[in-house]
């Protein structure tokens, strides 16, 4: 099998599955999550990161935008 990309662990991480509402760990390779696992003994990947129990949600970027809005914010300084 071969070896994912990143594995986060010691983490709450809040499914959205009823079936199984958290999990501890999530691997992810080629930019895709691969697995969400109840813990993280047995799993390797290139590189951990240690969530130290922080929360993970599943989400997605909405990265579409309004040209001309978009376009004339670009124009603006910040304040």
């Amino acid at each position: 099998m071969p070896l994912d990309d990143l594995l986060l662990v010691n983490a709450n991480v809040l499914t959205m599955d009823a079936a199984r509402p958290r999990a501890a760990a999530v691997s992810v390779a080629g930019g895709r999550v691969t697995g969400v696992h109840a813990d993280a003994a047995g799993l390797a990947a290139r590189r951990v990161l240690d969530l130290g129990g922080a929360t993970l949600l599943p989400g997605f970027h909405d990265a579409h935008n309004h040209m001309i809005g978009f376009g004339l914010a670009l124009t603006e300084v910040p304040s």
